[in-house]
Order: C-alpha cells, then structure tokens, then sequence
C-alpha cells in the first residue's frame, strides 16, 4: 500500500490509496491544561477574557475574538506571565483597527501588563 501526504487547514494529513478517511495527527496539548501548569490557568484568564469586555467588543464582529482569547491564553500559559498577553492583545488592537474599528485609542487603561514601551 501507498501512503500520499496532503497538506489541509495547516497540518499534514495521511491518506492510504483509496481510502477517503485521513489519519489525524496528534495535537499538543494546551499549556493551560491542568497536566501542564494548573496555577497559569488562572492568570490567563484574567489577562486575556478582558478581550471580551469594552473596548474591545467593539471589535468583535469585525475580527474573531474567540481566536485572539484562545492564543492569548496559549502564549500566558506557556510563559506563566500575564506580561505575556501583551503580544497578544496588542495584535488584537491592531487587527481591530485595521479593520476600521474606532474607539481603541484608551486600550492600554484596561491592560495594566502592557505598558506603552518608551524607545
């Protein structure tokens, strides 16, 4: 038997000749798992659920907050650092006004990690 690799939605995929049903590969587990580092859970939310408070829902219909708030938690998870939900949320405002959102100026009063950084 033939073994075909086929690239779909950002991993790869076996498919033996023949066979419609892929093979899915394993994810990796979330860092904010309990199994991991049960005490980053917490942090991460408190850093990163305020994406779904004002200002930000402003946004919402515009840019997928479900998505921002999933990889904010992974980054603040993985370092076990509210200081790093900063990238995150920063991505978020610019991806935000980009789409044309109004009213993000203020961001920063609502995230006290992420200070404005002086160059």
């Amino acid at each position: 038997k033939q073994w075909y690799q086929r690239r779909v939605r950002g991993s790869w995929k076996y498919l033996e000749e023949g066979d419609e049903q892929c093979e899915e590969e394993p994810q990796p587990e979330h860092p904010c798992d309990e199994t991991f580092f049960p005490d980053a859970a917490p942090i991460a939310d408190e850093s990163c659920d305020l994406l779904m408070d004002a200002p930000f829902s402003a946004c919402h219909e515009l840019v997928d907050v479900e998505s921002a708030v999933h990889n904010c938690k992974y980054d603040t998870c993985s370092c076990y650092d509210s200081s790093c939900a900063c990238h995150a949320v920063k991505e978020y405002v610019k991806e935000c006004q980009e789409a044309g959102v109004q009213g993000l100026s203020t961001w920063r009063n609502f995230v006290d990690f992420c200070p404005m950084e002086c160059a």
